[in-house]
């Protein structure tokens, strides 16, 4: 079993990620968000209309990342990403 690494999100790339949902998707061209498990690099991705519509557009990706775990070992160590248009 690989090593899980348990290190907290720096205080920087935790301010790059208290941005809304609509923010990203309307001034920074972001298609899809998704989270990496830190344990096994496990990817789930979700494109970002389906995010708004389940959360509301104001909802940050920080806060989406407080409650995401990883879908295939359930590690709640995940980082979110972002891939543009």
């Amino acid at each position: 079993m690989p090593a899980c690494y348990h290190g907290a999100m720096s205080e920087k790339e935790r301010e790059a990620w208290e941005i809304s949902l609509a923010f990203l998707q309307d001034r920074r061209k972001v298609a899809t968000i998704g989270v990496q498990c830190r344990a096994y690099d496990h990817k789930h991705r979700w494109p970002i209309e389906e995010l708004i519509a389940e959360y509301k557009p104001w909802t940050t990706v920080a806060a989406l990342r407080r409650r995401w775990r990883c879908s295939k070992c359930g590690s709640r160590d995940v980082i979110p990403f972002a891939i543009g248009r």
